[in-house]
């Protein structure tokens, strides 16, 4: 019988009041459904985008954050911890962005005939620099690329780490080599397997995904930040009117001006990388550099592997010698105290753009007429990077927004799949409660219902008494009882303590209490036995009930982190959510929308559960009241 008969529903303050419901039930749905689809949202994002909490990202519409975002994941590598490193997109840009999502992009012209011409020489510059002079931009596509190569190399990640020195548990692990041209005193070990055929493989990177290594902006900041900070007192000592620190160049050779070729030799000295300084002249200061060491050619030769008769038949090199032995070290020491500074020459990415130019232009003039500019030199005419950056966003847009969508799933899917065995463990353990929980509970509450034991009350009490503690209070006499019964690491040390559920017991036994008692006695008089009657008349009725036990079981297991964590310490038997916290962890503090990716993962299958059962859940909230 309904509380407000249907007249009733007719009068003002019914319809209120309905209304009222309305809106509180509304608002509840919002409330719920909010973080959900927040945290929904965040999954898609990275750290550009991630503090910004919206419900649909603007990457999703707006082309300003998507280009923001393309930016960092071209110039960063995430998986080194370096994804909020705005450093190299400054040195190129020549800007002072303090941080990516702070860009303001100004977007070049790249369909005019002389922009055109520009990328068109640009790109033939990239694709015939030398390997040395430029780094790998980041991006999925080229990681899983360079991770299938090499699985098709080696077919077995054991065979891999025993040719590259490395310790992976699979494919899905392997990273790029360290490439990092502008670290001073980094240099590749060219007789490594790895670095060999790194090479090769980033040989054939597209013009697109190459960043040309240059030291302008190293220079620059050098200067602003451990010299000057402002530029009226850079102007003031050096005698000049720049305008910004921007404007001023990295000369190849001492400068003329006192105070600049002062700060130049301190930087030269200091930060410039070895692999781009070149010594010139004759080998004198370097003889002397040698004899003052070394003092006798018996103990240089012992260090050298040589044979001469004296130092002074030691040859000055031209460039940082190859390998790690000891005439490296001494080159680099030279270099760094006696070289005269005039001898010194430093090169990078931006000389080597102005040879090309020149070899294949001629003159100046002929490039003008080409590109539509008006430099004086080839030295003049910056790289078209912004250029080529915004060409290759054009033409790949869609295929970005759809991965940023997807890639941090693809991450948090692999991790599951291919970092032990989580998945399986949590469909294997998830089957063997819902069966358990489905035997043992049933036929403990039907016992209960169906005979009138005097001690039935108490143990009722008793089982409810379970549920007075937290779980926490059983869980370190669990840990020993269960150690010493040998079931730590097993499913046994899963499965054993959720078997039985006092409340469980309590929701069924109140069911079979409500079930007709007509049936049973017809039964009795029909000579059908006790498991006869259960099984065709109890659990046929009673399958509303079934589906809520079921349901709680299986959020409680899927769920369950504290004592999966606790009992099962080695990474073969991790559920997924123990697999999470150790992905949230190795994610770091710039990985929040990877683990919001996981979350969101974790949720689907409880969410898909209720979507699909929710009118036999229902049935069982609604059954039992009407009985």
């Amino acid at each position: 019988m309904p509380i407000i008969a249907v007249v009733g529903r007719k009068s003002l303050k019914s319809k209120l009041l309905f209304a009222l419901l309305y809106i509180f039930c509304v608002l509840g749905a919002v409330i719920f459904t909010y973080p959900f689809l927040l945290m929904l949202s965040s999954s898609t994002t990275n750290s550009v985008d991630y503090d910004e909490f919206k419900l649909v990202p603007r990457f999703y519409f707006d082309d300003d954050a998507l280009y923001r975002k393309y930016l960092n994941l071209k110039y960063t590598d995430r998986y080194r911890g370096g994804e909020k490193n705005i450093l190299p997109l400054n040195s190129l840009y020549k800007t002072d962005f303090p941080a990516y999502k702070d860009i303001t992009p100004v977007y070049p012209d790249v369909s005019g005939k002389g922009a055109k011409a520009r990328l068109t020489d640009y790109e033939q510059f990239l694709s015939q620099l030398a390997p040395e002079y430029w780094t790998r931009g980041f991006n999925y596509d080229l990681l899983k690329d360079y991770r299938s190569e090499e699985k098709t190399r080696f077919k077995d990640i054991e065979r891999l780490n025993n040719g590259y020195a490395e310790t992976l548990s699979s494919f899905e692990f392997l990273l790029f080599p360290v490439d990092e041209p502008l670290t001073r005193s980094w240099k590749p070990v060219r007789e490594s397997a790895k670095w060999i055929n790194y090479l090769k493989f980033k040989a054939k990177l597209p013009p697109s995904h190459r960043i040309p290594a240059l030291l302008e902006k190293r220079y620059t900041e050098y200067l602003k930040l451990s010299l000057y900070i402002e530029i009226g007192k850079l102007n003031y000592e050096w005698g000049t009117t720049y305008k910004t620190f921007d404007e001023i160049r990295l000369q190849e050779t001492l400068p003329v001006n006192p105070k600049e070729a002062a700060c130049w030799r301190a930087y030269v000295r200091s930060k410039i990388p070895y692999r781009f300084m070149k010594l010139s002249g004759n080998s004198t200061a370097y003889v002397s550099f040698l004899k003052n060491k070394y003092g006798n050619v018996g103990r240089f030769n012992r260090y050298y592997k040589t044979t001469y008769s004296s130092i002074g038949e030691a040859k000055l090199p031209e460039f940082e010698p190859a390998g790690d032995g000891q005439p490296k070290l001494d080159w680099r020491n030279y270099c760094d105290t006696t070289a005269p500074v005039q001898s010194i020459h430093i090169f990078d990415s931006s000389q080597k753009y102005a040879e090309f130019l020149s070899s294949l232009y001629g003159r100046p003039e002929n490039m003008n007429r080409a590109y539509g500019t008006s430099y004086k030199s080839f030295s003049e005419a910056p790289m078209p990077v912004r250029e080529e950056d915004r060409s290759y966003f054009l033409s790949h847009k869609q295929g970005l927004r759809f991965g940023f969508i997807i890639n941090n799933y693809s991450d948090v899917l692999s991790y599951m799949l291919l970092n032990g065995r989580a998945s399986v463990n949590t469909v294997i353990l998830v089957l063997a409660m819902l069966l358990t929980s489905l035997t043992v509970n049933p036929l403990c509450a039907y016992a209960l219902s169906r005979y009138n034991l005097p001690y039935a009350y108490r143990i009722l009490l008793f089982l409810l008494a379970t549920m007075a503690f937290p779980a926490e209070v059983g869980m370190i006499p669990g840990f020993l009882l269960l150690k010493q019964l040998g079931f730590l690491n097993t499913f046994w040390a899963l499965i054993l303590p959720g078997m039985a559920s006092g409340y469980n017991i309590f929701i069924l036994k109140g069911f079979f209490d409500s079930l007709p008692k007509d049936l049973y006695e017809s039964a009795d008089l029909d000579g059908a036995s006790e498991a006869q009657m259960f099984w065709h008349i109890t659990l046929p009725l009673s399958k509303p009930v079934f589906a809520v036990i079921a349901l709680w079981t299986f959020v409680s297991t899927y769920g369950g982190f504290m004592w999966a964590f606790i009992i099962c310490q080695d990474p073969k038997m991790w559920t997924i959510m123990v697999s999470i916290y150790q992905f949230q962890q190795s994610s770091g503090a710039n990985g929040q929308h990877l683990v919001m990716a996981a979350l969101t993962f974790a949720a689907l299958p409880v969410l898909l559960v209720f979507i699909f059962a929710q009118k036999i859940i229902m049935q069982g909230i609604i059954l039992p009241v009407e009985k």
